[in-house]
């Protein structure tokens, strides 16, 4: 039996409302409730927060758009960006099962 799918929700929008999240926690739930009832995930505020998930903990991460411009991190974007750079050094090893991300 393989390990349930670990999916990071990663969340953009600095405390803003949106139908953002909204929609995808829905499909999140969706797909879990449909095909992986097992899955476990986990949500984190990169930017107020400044939380940011290991590699080495998700198989999947699915990251949010969010307000104002991408490149002004205050903070926040020295870890997200070398999350995507660790997610990308990952994936090039080749014995490696390949990690998942979708960047909205």
């Amino acid at each position: 039996m393989n390990p349930p799918l670990r999916l990071a929700i990663l969340d953009l929008y600095n405390g803003h409302p949106n139908e953002g999240m909204r929609c995808i926690r829905q499909l999140v739930e969706e797909f879990r409730e449909s095909t992986a009832p097992e899955m476990q995930v986990m949500e984190f505020d990169v930017r107020q927060e400044k939380q940011i998930p290991s590699v080495d903990a998700f198989d999947v991460f699915i990251s949010s758009g969010g307000p104002g411009d991408p490149l002004d991190t205050d903070g926040w974007g020295r870890d997200y960006f070398s999350l995507i750079d660790g997610i990308l050094a990952h994936n090039k090893r080749k014995a490696a099962p390949k990690k998942h991300l979708f960047l909205i």
